[in-house]
């Protein structure tokens, strides 16, 4: 009898203060990579995700542009940001 376990590498792209990144996480056999690029909302997620060994937050964003630089914008309501100043402004 041979037992194998899956192991799977998520990516939280956008993970804001990590909601679903702990969802995640409290299956231990997933690895997860949290991606959060705001500079108010960063500090949270890695307080939220502090105790999960497989987890690691990074502070990046995701882009779809080959641009050494991009515009990134958040509101001044808590924790709302985006590349997209549209989607931002939008009601």
């Amino acid at each position: 009898f041979i037992n194998f376990i899956f192991y799977r590498l998520i990516f939280d792209i956008g993970a804001n203060v990590g909601r679903y990144t702990q969802t995640y996480a409290n299956n231990p056999s997933n690895t997860i990579i949290s991606l959060e690029a705001s500079t108010s909302t960063y500090p949270r997620l890695v307080s939220n995700v502090s105790n999960y060994k497989n987890v690691t937050p990074l502070h990046y964003a995701v882009s779809n542009t080959a641009d050494k630089y991009i515009t990134f914008y958040e509101c001044q309501s808590d924790t709302l940001s985006t590349l997209d100043l549209n989607w931002l402004t939008s009601s």
